[in-house]
């Protein structure tokens, strides 16, 4: 069920209704559906970086070139602060280099620093 159907069958005039009153809140709060949304939009970056890196085909490269995305993704911008704190922890210089000898990358997205880094 999505939002519109709970919202229905919030709707309905039934006095033995199943739907107790704290719920129906909840399911008619626009600001908690919004922020839901918003949230679902910021981890969908994510969602996509971890199901391309579980690939039996994933290299060094490709775990480098998802970072590098994420931290260009507009809606991480808020957490900007906490994904680079991760890619710090997780990217190494050997990270830079198996991307920037990957034909398909070439080290496009790495930073002058990265790459003297490599």
């Amino acid at each position: 069920m999505n939002n519109i159907d709970y919202s229905a069958l919030a709707e309905q005039d039934d006095p033995h209704s199943v739907i107790d009153a704290r719920i129906m809140k909840l399911i008619n709060n626009v600001g908690l559906l919004n922020e839901a949304k918003s949230l679902h939009a910021q981890l969908q970056p994510v969602a996509n970086a971890l199901d391309g890196l579980q690939s039996d085909s994933a290299t060094t490269a490709d775990a480098c070139e998802e970072w590098l995305s994420l931290l260009r993704a507009d809606v991480l911008k808020p957490h900007l602060t906490t994904v680079m704190k991760r890619f710090k922890q997780g990217v190494t210089d050997d990270h830079f280099l198996a991307n920037l000898l990957h034909p398909r990358y070439t080290g496009k997205h790495l930073s002058e620093a990265d790459e003297e880094a490599a």
